[in-house]
């Protein structure tokens, strides 16, 4: 195996994420990225005192650089920087969190109603703000009926809503602190970035957890709207027939139904979510828990798929969590969900 020359680095930014100066008071931090989280990502940072720093409004960006090639691995606000001291030395622990913390804070202050007729991307964009960078897909897709909140939502809880109805991924930041958003693509439509294989140039170590759960998966999706402001509700059944899935009705013999109202802004959109909501379902069956080297092929983007190679196991998987010490010699603990069909 290639000898891998690893070492990270620390950026203080403002507000506006604008460079401030290079941090060199980093003791050490941990990274946390859980995708399926409403926040996405955290950091753990132990760092000297400094006095320059604004712990209420600063940002920390880490970077890591292998054989020479420097990766961003997020954008963190200070949420928590608890001071230490000890003797004459002082510390800040600090519990960082991503950006979507911001939006996760700013709540509506009066009744929300976004009307019939929005265009739902714009709409995304003006709750994030113009102040904040994001990268939106744009759509025509509009509203087919009135979204109220009560006061006090949050504007990330809203946005969320808001994009689940025109079937986009919730919002999540890049490793450079840009909101993001685009349609959902099922993952056994896209392709793997990588593979991991069980041989002496893999990065894999060779301890994994394989597990299975098949116990009350359901096998049939029902999916309909109730929109006051529709004369003829919107509703779609999906029906896993599929006799290569184990949990399918061809397999188990039996219909195991899931019905649900949701929000969809057309029959196409809410046909999507049906499909959606059957592969996700249907991907909690089996996961896999392994380690590998601190890997920056998956650090810069969101639920990335991965072809793993090793022992018996040869399939591609979604990687859902991945959490790490930022310290040569240290390892990447994996969360992942099989890719499978339906």
């Amino acid at each position: 195996m290639s000898t891998r020359y690893l070492s990270f680095q620390y950026e203080l930014l403002d507000d506006t994420n604008t460079f401030k100066k290079k941090l060199y008071n980093v003791e050490s931090c941990s990274i946390s990225y859980k995708f399926l989280s409403q926040l996405k990502s955290s950091a753990t940072i132990v760092m000297d005192d400094d006095s320059s720093i604004d712990y209420l409004k600063d940002r920390i960006k880490v970077y890591m650089t292998l054989n020479k090639v420097k990766t961003a691995l997020g954008v963190f606000m200070l949420c928590s920087p608890s001071r230490n001291i000890t003797g004459t030395k002082k510390t800040r622990n600090i519990t960082a969190y991503s950006l979507l913390q911001m939006l996760l804070d700013d709540k509506v202050t009066t009744r929300y109603t976004a009307v019939v007729g929005t265009n739902v991307v714009n709409e995304v964009k003006r709750l994030i703000g113009s102040n904040n960078s994001y990268n939106i897909t744009d759509s025509s897709k509009t509203l087919n009926s009135e979204f109220n909140y009560e006061i006090g939502t949050s504007k990330l809880e809203i946005i969320n809503d808001l994009l689940a109805s025109i079937n986009y991924t919730s919002l999540w930041v890049d490793k450079d602190g840009v909101f993001k958003a685009e349609p959902y693509v099922l993952p056994t439509d896209r392709i793997h970035i990588k593979t991991y294989e069980d041989n002496e140039a893999s990065i894999i170590l060779p301890d994994m957890v394989d597990e299975l759960d098949l116990f009350n998966v359901p096998n049939v999706f029902v999916r309909y709207t109730n929109n006051l402001d529709v004369a003829t509700p919107l509703s779609f059944t999906y029906t896993n027939d599929n006799a290569d899935s184990p949990t399918s009705t061809v397999n188990r013999g039996r219909s195991i139904v899931d019905a649900q109202s949701v929000e969809a802004t057309d029959l196409i959109t809410l046909q999507a979510i049906a499909k959606k909501d059957a592969y996700e379902s249907n991907s909690k069956f089996s996961h896999l828990n392994f380690e590998t080297a601190i890997d920056p092929d998956v650090m810069n983007l969101y639920m990335p798929n991965v072809w793993i190679k090793v022992g018996d196991i040869n399939a591609k998987y979604t990687i859902t969590a991945i959490t790490f010490k930022c310290a040569v010699g240290q390892q990447a603990k994996v969360e992942s969900r099989k890719v499978v069909a339906i």
